[in-house]
């Protein structure tokens, strides 16, 4: 995970192969949270990410279908953010968008998710990864023809849930109900918390 010349970009080579143009968010500057949020949509939607609203500071979809309403039409995309400039914005994980999700939640989530590092014997790769209200959130490449149901996390994996195949996560800038920003950040940083 590398910062270039801009301060608004984040660069990640989640495939390891050294072709780091495969994952990269460009921060957008503008100070206006409604305009910020539409031009992270936009960022998302030339990634391929299907998005939809939801309720400010919420997770409930401001569709009538939720994740089915899920599109990378920009027009679209335009619609809902003046209707509902202050929107959370959800992006569709699975096939649809070609990604699956890690969600950690809380210390349980975190312990589980050391947990699991240590099982693997690797480390994790370079890859976008999210702070969220009460955790972390984990991108990772969907490889194509793949499928990743949703699942949470029991008994020793307790808060370590994984989104994919008709799930959703909460992304930047988004605001979580407990006031904190959902914001990009490195796996080193989350590791080393």
């Amino acid at each position: 995970m590398t910062t270039d010349e801009n301060p608004h970009r984040i660069v990640a080579d989640a495939a390891g192969d050294g072709r780091s143009d495969q994952v990269q968010i460009e921060y957008p500057s503008a100070p206006h949270k409604s305009i910020r949020r539409l031009e992270f949509a936009h960022a998302y939607s030339r990634r391929g990410w299907h998005m939809f609203p939801c309720v400010p500071r919420g997770k409930k979809p401001l569709t009538p279908n939720g994740f089915k309403d899920a599109t990378t039409d920009l027009s679209q995309i335009e619609k809902w953010w003046a209707h509902w400039p202050e929107a959370n914005i959800a992006i569709a994980t699975g096939n649809i968008s070609g990604l699956y999700v890690i969600d950690v939640d809380g210390e349980d989530g975190r312990a589980a998710f050391l947990n699991l590092l240590q099982r693997l014997h690797e480390p994790l790769p370079q890859t976008l990864v999210c702070i969220t209200g009460r955790g972390f959130h984990i991108y990772l490449p969907l490889p194509n023809g793949k499928t990743c149901p949703c699942s949470t996390g029991a008994d020793e994996e307790k808060g370590l849930d994984v989104r994919g195949d008709g799930g959703y996560v909460i992304a930047p800038p988004s605001v979580h109900e407990s006031g904190h920003l959902y914001e990009w950040t490195s796996v080193e940083r989350i590791v080393a918390r």
